[in-house]
């Protein structure tokens, strides 16, 4: 489905009646792979923003404060392990909005607003990967 900056708003309240860990992977028009925004819902917390806007790019988050507190909000990732994560990267639906809308209208993470690398916040397994079983 090609989506509209003007869709953004629709997109952002629709994934509030998802389950959290329902991902919704946006690229904008014309583009194969990148640059690429994930975008989930966490009831209690806010959106979850992460952007790529090359191969070569870290992945960034888009965060309320710099400041980021000890984790304490958990996220399952791909249904193998489980972390707590920092407040501040679940962000309200009016600041996800302004950075989806600028994605979509750019393909590139908007730079007035506040960013942090995937390596650049504290986290904490709750639940390490399930190992393989070994025939």
């Amino acid at each position: 489905m090609e989506l509209s900056s003007g869709a953004a708003r629709d997109v952002l309240e629709a994934m509030q009646g998802r389950p959290a860990w329902d991902t919704v992977c946006v690229v904008p028009t014309g583009n194969e792979r990148f640059p690429f925004m994930n975008i989930s819902w966490h009831a209690e917390y806010g959106h979850e923003i992460q952007c790529f806007e090359t191969p070569e790019s870290n992945s960034e988050f888009l965060v309320t404060d710099q400041v980021l507190s000890s984790p304490e909000v958990y996220v399952e990732l791909g249904g193998q392990t489980q972390e707590l994560w920092p407040r501040q990267l679940f962000v309200p639906l009016e600041l996800a909005l302004e950075a989806l809308r600028f994605f979509l209208e750019t393909g590139r993470e908007n730079q007035d607003l506040r960013w942090v690398p995937i390596s650049g916040f504290p986290r904490r397994t709750v639940r390490p990967r399930r190992k393989e079983l070994k025939p």
